[in-house]
């Protein structure tokens, strides 16, 4: 029952993976053809990333868990469960060892054990529901998105906020690095997408006028 909630490429390019209220299922790019369902007692995906490699994908659900998935078999290899996955949304570190995790009741970012599942540290500072993260392409930042309207970069050898940046009127949902890490794109509920320098913290562009069709 519902819909499709998530969705997400395999690093190659050669698989789809999407997500529903009970149903997570694993299709070929190329035909469409069903692979395989993934078997579990979740509800309600909320976000899906694929590891690197491939090998291993990443789900967490409204029922409050965070799981690690076989991509091969589509077997569920662990899980760990608490309120701080409940709607969050996910990440991977290039090198597939750790995640980082938008984790919105604990107005926090996480970072965890890819693993294990295991959380490794805890990113403080936003003052409401964290809604987005990214992680820079040298795997040395975290990029975060809060309703405290505020993007956030953290440096992940000291799990320090370096930058706060403020610039959207309302809420800040959700952030992307550009593919050198120098930029960082946020887009808020004031309907506007803001370009960031990383390395100063300062918006470079402002797109305004997004709207719904």
């Amino acid at each position: 029952a519902g819909g499709v909630y998530a969705v997400a490429f395999s690093p190659d390019g050669k698989h789809i993976v999407s997500g529903g209220h009970t149903v997570l299922v694993l299709w070929e790019t190329a035909t469409g053809e069903k692979v395989r369902s993934f078997v579990g007692d979740f509800r309600g995906i909320n976000s899906l990333a694929f590891s690197p490699s491939g090998e291993f994908l990443i789900s967490t659900s409204s029922d409050s868990s965070l799981r690690l998935w076989e991509v091969s078999t589509g077997k569920e290899v662990a899980r760990k469960e608490g309120d701080q996955w409940g709607g969050a949304k996910l990440a991977f570190f290039p090198d597939g060892e750790h995640l980082a995790v938008a984790a919105g009741k604990w107005n926090a970012v996480l970072r965890v054990n890819a693993e294990t599942l295991e959380s490794v540290s805890v990113l403080e500072g936003h003052t409401g529901w964290v809604s987005s993260v990214a992680v820079s392409p040298d795997g040395k930042y975290i990029a975060s998105t809060s309703e405290d309207g505020t993007v956030r970069l953290w440096d992940v050898s000291n799990r320090q906020a370096i930058r706060t940046m403020r610039g959207h009127r309302g809420l800040a949902n959700c952030v992307a690095f550009c593919s050198d890490g120098r930029n960082v794109i946020s887009g808020g509920s004031d309907h506007s997408l803001i370009v960031w320098d990383v390395r100063t913290g300062k918006k470079i562009r402002v797109l305004r006028g997004y709207h719904p069709d």
